[in-house]
């Protein structure tokens, strides 16, 4: 398929130039037959590129799948078939290909993005379109792409996303993600007590750092509970402190350990059966002056 800027060019050389078709052919290095094509094509025709009309195990249940697609775009997107749900529809009518058919067949969302690659700082931020949004400490000084979308901001580093914020419209602030500090504070606790990342913490945390403010150890003990979140999981973790908060003894050690239970795995089944010996042992003691008889045998000779 050729551009219209190339159709335009070959019409110009034909039309206004009075080159031969041979001549327009060393020039752009199309065929002549080509050339020919859309020197005798109308003005206004436009280059569209024509596929093969395909069969396949799929082709009989077209229809069938696009009226579905099409009564779905009216629905919410929470009530519209996924492709499995169609694929099982489908499978009932006779349908015997694979999955990956479908899919195929079916229309994607384009994702759309305003892409740009840009440094972290020192403060583990980026800047994107006049704001900052944060990305894990352990990027820092480091080069990453950030994705700008019409509701949020992604950032992708070794092709996986790091960090996704929602995005910010006005000029000048600030999205802080307080889990990307965790590595930090573990160094230095004290960041903590007026860090603007962990302004936001959720409603249980904010509670245990106001309740720990008494201990003289208390930043160090918080830090050991933040730390538990990329083990154990931020929904555990406040689990742990809600119990923990209730009983009132505030303590790295009680967290970790109520956090230890909820998150233990259960024992595995013990065996029905008790282990059974082929060959019952005898009470003999003669066999035992067998055994010394033929070790002092082996040592004589």
């Amino acid at each position: 398929m050729i551009s219209m800027e190339m159709l335009g060019k070959i019409r110009r050389m034909y039309f206004r130039d009075k080159l031969s078709l041979h001549q327009i052919a060393k020039r752009t290095g199309l065929s002549r037959n080509t050339i020919r094509k859309w020197v005798r094509a109308p003005e206004a025709t436009q280059p569209a590129y024509q596929r093969c009309a395909t069969f396949n195990k799929l082709s009989p249940f077209h229809e069938t799948l696009e009226q579905a697609l099409k009564a779905d775009s009216f629905r919410a997107k929470h009530n519209r078939r996924s492709a499995k749900a169609l694929f099982e529809q489908i499978k009932a009518d006779g349908y015997d290909g694979g999955y990956s058919q479908l899919t195929a067949f079916m229309p994607t969302a384009f994702d759309g993005y305003v892409e740009r690659t840009v440094r972290v700082s020192s403060t583990c931020l980026i800047s994107v379109a006049r704001n900052r949004y944060s990305v894990p400490c352990e990027r820092v000084g480091q080069w990453v792409s950030s994705r700008l979308y019409p509701t949020r901001v992604v950032v992708i580093a070794d092709e996986t996303m790091i960090a996704s914020h929602e995005r910010l419209f006005d000029r000048d602030q600030v999205s802080f993600d307080w889990q990307h500090y965790i590595p930090l504070i573990e160094r230095k606790p004290g960041a903590l007590r007026n860090g603007a990342p962990f302004a936001d913490l959720p409603k249980p945390l904010q509670q245990l750092k106001r309740g720990l403010r008494r201990h003289g150890n208390g930043d160090r003990v918080m830090t050991q509970v933040l730390a538990a979140v990329p083990i154990a999981g931020l929904d555990a973790v406040l689990v742990a402190v809600e119990l923990v908060l209730e009983s009132g003894s505030l303590s790295a050690d009680h967290i970790l350990n109520v956090l230890a239970r909820l998150t233990s795995t259960a024992p595995p089944p013990s065996a029905e059966t008790s282990l059974q010996l082929k060959i019952a042992p005898v009470a003999n003691t003669a066999r035992y002056d067998r055994l010394r008889t033929t070790d002092e045998e082996t040592r004589n000779a």
